[in-house]
């Protein structure tokens, strides 16, 4: 629980309302060739920092990451989307996964 907290928190105030300012984004290039823990951990904060930012934003909404049931399937995908877009952030294809999931 304590973990799952220090993500949110982490989330909340790593992720900017404006895209002007992020930090520690991973690069396609990065992530395909190093999937490690702070990378990991890094796609957990941002998806969970659009969620939220998402559910404030909308709060009769339904929650994207519904969809979602590991997340596993969040990093198999970008793996597969960052393979396909080497020269893209991952910041890119996680909020293209994110559209996709809300228009499910």
């Amino acid at each position: 629980m304590k973990k799952i907290l220090m993500l949110y928190l982490f989330a909340l105030f790593s992720t900017a309302t404006q895209a002007q300012m992020m930090f520690g984004n991973v690069d396609c290039g990065r992530w395909v060739k190093n999937q490690n823990a702070i990378n990991k951990t890094w796609v957990a904060g941002f998806v969970s920092g659009l969620s939220l930012q998402y559910a404030a934003a909308n709060p009769n909404a339904r929650d994207p990451l519904g969809e979602i049931t590991s997340f596993d399937q969040i990093n198999v995908w970008l793996d597969n989307w960052c393979r396909d877009n080497p020269l893209k952030d991952a910041s890119v294809g996680l909020y293209f996964l994110f559209e996709q999931l809300k228009k499910k």
